[in-house]
């Protein structure tokens, strides 16, 4: 079914760019590893970057902008709103929401039982 939605070339720039750019970022091979279950989800209105859950591992939501290029939203807790027209601008923003993501969805990742004697 054809919904209308089509993810545009800048959106899928910025997709690419957050995975090659976070693999430059990170200083840990656990949250090395962790970067290829990035993914994304295009809707209507915005284009969502999330890390293995949409709602619970949501990077930013991406919207193309009318005033800078690129326009992100991070969230409360992640640095709020950027709009820049250079990607490199949310670096810093990008790397500490990717890095809280995988600690939380780690944390709540089944332990492996003990077994009890």
């Amino acid at each position: 079914s054809d919904d209308g939605i089509v993810t545009t070339e800048t959106e899928l720039a910025v997709f690419h760019y957050v995975k090659r750019r976070l693999s430059f970022l990170v200083k840990e091979d656990k949250l090395f590893d962790e970067i290829e279950k990035i993914e994304y989800r295009d809707y209507k209105e915005k284009f969502v970057v999330f890390f293995r859950k949409e709602r619970s591992g949501r990077l930013f939501d991406f919207y193309e902008g009318s005033e800078r290029k690129y326009q992100f939203d991070f969230g409360e807790s992640g640095g709020g709103e950027v709009a820049t027209d250079r990607l490199f601008d949310i670096d810093s923003h990008l790397l500490s929401v990717f890095s809280k993501r995988v600690s939380e969805l780690e944390s709540v990742r089944p332990q492996k039982s003990l077994k009890l004697a």
